[in-house]
């Protein structure tokens, strides 16, 4: 078999192809010849016709970067608050490139105008960084709605709206800010009504009432050095008067924000930062077993309870009330706990996430007989008549910790020779807020009882277990 394109090319196989090199009618012919050399030949015409290859995209290239506008901001980011007249403050205008991107090449010097009044400088003295320039700017003229603009390389951009007063509030150098220790009343603050250029400004009229607030969930002011009257607010009263004083106390430790802002427009409000110091104060608690403690047993044929002198290291705990040891008798699973009833019963959603912990101090005497030991903290709380109970399990690496159920749920703390070491005092806290709402319990559960107890587990009538010491275990939180 011999199969003819019809443009000089052959070929022999079954299914053959063939690729032309014009287009046009071409004739083809297949002859066939047969074992008695006997051949038959037949033709048939086909169109040829031509192919356009598709042609080859050509990549796109990515425009370079070039300036598009500018953005004007506070000098930390974020909108331009209110300001005072002949008060400098900073401001940071970005140039931005047409993908909303920083333009780090622009290095120009812009114009600054102000809608109302004058601003000074008006121009971006010592140019731009990296596409960013931060200085600071005084305006003139006091009024609402007022906004600063830009111009450079073409460009423009305008800063959010602000208002500009002509008085403004500070905390006087000799009462802020100051460093006390929780509980602690603060020497006395001064708030004091200013010009914009500094000097004290007597509010006229009836006075200005001045707002209190601060930062701290656990901060209160007051009128007297003693802190026995609470106020929230200060009245810089009319007459010669340009200030008025007062006292703070915190009970939780950190650097909170004091702000004072006049009820009245046309003053900027003052703002100073207190550093608080120490432990946190307990607002609720736990109980604390004072000179007596409690330890599980480990002697054949049944359990006892010690009372042990074991010191424990100071510490700030809340002291609730005492238990007394007591003993245990008889075989079987025994333990020994102290319990407290919280009254009145606490919140969840009370207790501060950063501020609410749950502690207790364990005394590990030795180590497990036969390794099968364990001891719990447990959370009590009701909610719509039902009582959950959340575990802190600690154990021997011999025992697991149960499964939860619908009302108790477990968190396991490891095994007690890593988390109690041997032979001294150890003080296990945990974050309840995290605790409680990892295991899906709702923050509006009301705790009310706290128990820690030590289990022993029967081996052939003996309590197999070992004397763990008990001082306290306490809920502390601020609120």
């Amino acid at each position: 078999m011999v199969l003819s394109f019809g443009d000089g090319g052959t070929s022999t196989s079954r299914n053959p192809t063939h690729s032309y090199s014009a287009s046009g009618q071409e004739t083809v012919s297949l002859t066939v010849t047969d074992s008695n050399s006997k051949t038959s030949t037949t033709t048939q015409t086909v169109q040829v016709n031509s192919v356009t290859p598709s042609p080859t995209p050509t990549p796109t290239a990515t425009p370079a970067p070039v300036l598009d506008h500018f953005t004007v901001t506070a000098s930390g980011g974020g909108n331009i608050g209110p300001q005072t007249v002949n008060t400098a403050f900073s401001i940071t205008i970005t140039a931005i490139d047409q993908n909303g991107n920083p333009y780090t090449s622009y290095t120009g010097t812009n114009g600054l105008t102000v809608s109302s009044g004058s601003i000074n400088p008006t121009t971006t003295t010592g140019g731009f960084t990296n596409g960013v320039w931060t200085g600071s700017v005084t305006l003139s003229q006091a009024g609402t709605s007022i906004s600063i603009s830009t111009s450079g390389g073409g460009k423009n951009g305008q800063s959010n709206t602000f208002t500009v007063n002509s008085y403004k509030l500070v905390f006087t150098a000799a009462g802020a800010p100051q460093t006390i220790a929780v509980n602690q009343i603060s020497g006395a603050i001064t708030v004091q009504s200013q010009t914009g250029s500094g000097s004290a400004h007597n509010p006229g009229g009836s006075g200005i009432s001045v707002t209190l607030t601060s930062s701290s969930i656990g901060g209160t002011f007051y009128s007297n050095s003693g802190g026995t009257t609470a106020i929230t607010q200060i009245t810089i009263a009319a007459g010669s008067s340009s200030s008025a004083g007062f006292y703070y106390k915190d009970t939780v430790q950190g650097t909170p924000t004091l702000t004072a802002t006049a009820t009245t427009t046309g003053y900027t409000p003052a703002q100073t930062t207190f550093t608080i110091t120490g432990p946190n104060d307990v607002q609720n608690g736990g109980f604390e077993s004072s000179s007596s403690v409690w330890s599980q047993g480990g002697s054949s044929g049944g359990g006892d309870a010690h009372n042990h002198s074991q010191d424990v290291p100071a510490h700030s705990g809340s002291y609730v009330g005492e238990v007394d040891s007591t003993s245990i008798t008889g075989n079987g699973a025994q333990f020994a706990s102290l319990t407290q009833t919280l009254s009145p019963a606490v919140l969840v959603s009370s207790i501060p996430n950063q501020a609410g912990t749950l502690t207790a101090w364990i005394y590990n005497n030795g180590p497990a007989k036969n390794g099968y030991y364990a001891v719990e903290i447990t959370l009590s709380a009701v909610s719509g008549g039902t009582t959950y109970t959340l575990h802190y399990y600690y154990h021997s690496s011999t025992l697991t910790v149960p499964s939860d159920t619908a009302t108790d749920k477990y968190i396991d703390m490891g095994p007690l020779p890593n988390a109690l070491p041997v032979g001294q005092w150890t003080s296990l806290s945990r974050n309840l807020y995290n605790d409680w709402t990892s295991k899906g319990l709702s923050s509006a559960y009301s705790i009310s009882t706290i128990q820690l107890r030590s289990d022993g587990y029967i081996t052939s009538g003996n309590i197999q277990g070992q004397e763990i010491y008990f001082d306290d275990v306490s809920l502390q939180y601020t609120s």
